[in-house]
C-alpha cells in the first residue's frame, strides 16, 4: 500500500487579474486534505473556464505537484493570463417587447469603446453579467410577463472580440384582473383599497 500524499501547501502563479479566491474556489483544491490527481486536472479545467468567462480566451493553466517529505506535496497552479479579449457586441434574440438598446441599457455590462484601454468597459465579468441577467429578468416580471425565461449567455470568441448571446423566451403577458383586501381588517375593504396603487 502506498498512501496518498497530503497537500500541505497549493501556491498559485502568474495571476494578476483574477482574485486568488476566485482562482482557489475554482480549483477546488485545500492545504490540508489528500492529493487526488484526477480532481487536480478537473480543477484546472474550472479555473480555465473561468479565466475563458473573464475573457481572457487564450489563458494558459498548468499545474505541478513537488513532494516536500513526511508524504506532503505542494500544488503549484501556474498562471499565463495573456490579454483579455473585450466585448465586441451584446446581442439579443428572442425579445420583441423591449429593444436591444433599452435591454442593453439596463445592464452594467457594456460593450468595449474607444478609452476601453483607460476603463474597465467591455471588460467581461461573469459576477456583474449573473447580475444582469436577474435585472433583466426582474424588468420582465415588472411588465407582466411573470412566466418568461431567460437562458445562460452564449459567450462567442471572434478574432475582433467577444460577442455575448442572450436569448429569451418572453411568452404570455399577464395584466392584473382585480384587486381584494381580505382578512381581519380593522378597516372597511373599500377604504384599503383607495391607497393601492395597483389596479385592475
Amino acid at each position: 500500500v502506498i498512501e496518498r500524499p497530503y497537500v500541505r501547501e497549493v501556491e498559485i502563479l502568474g495571476n494578476s487579474q483574477v482574485s486568488r479566491e476566485k482562482i482557489e474556489a475554482a480549483l477546488g483544491i485545500r492545504p490540508r486534505t489528500i492529493l487526488d490527481r484526477d480532481k487536480v486536472l478537473e480543477g484546472v479545467e474550472r479555473v480555465k473556464k473561468l479565466y475563458n468567462e473573464q475573457g481572457y480566451i487564450r489563458a494558459q493553466v498548468d499545474f505541478a505537484v513537488s513532494e516536500v517529505g513526511n508524504n506532503q506535496a505542494k500544488v503549484i497552479l501556474d498562471v499565463v493570463e495573456g490579454k483579455a479579449h473585450l466585448i465586441q457586441k451584446i446581442s439579443f434574440e428572442g425579445n420583441r417587447t423591449f429593444s436591444d438598446s433599452e435591454l442593453k441599457g439596463l445592464m452594467a455590462i457594456k460593450e468595449k469603446w474607444f478609452l476601453s484601454f483607460m476603463t474597465n468597459r467591455g471588460v467581461l465579468d461573469s459576477d456583474i453579467l449573473t447580475n444582469d441577467l436577474a435585472i433583466l429578468s426582474s424588468y420582465y416580471y415588472d411588465h407582466g410577463y411573470i412566466n418568461h425565461r431567460i437562458d445562460e449567455p452564449v459567450i462567442l470568441s471572434k478574432r475582433s472580440g467577444i460577442e455575448v448571446v442572450i436569448r429569451i423566451e418572453e411568452r404570455d403577458q399577464y395584466r392584473v384582473g382585480k384587486v381584494e383586501i381580505g382578512g381581519d381588517l380593522i378597516e372597511e375593504p373599500e377604504n384599503l383599497l383607495k391607497v393601492v396603487k395597483l389596479t385592475s
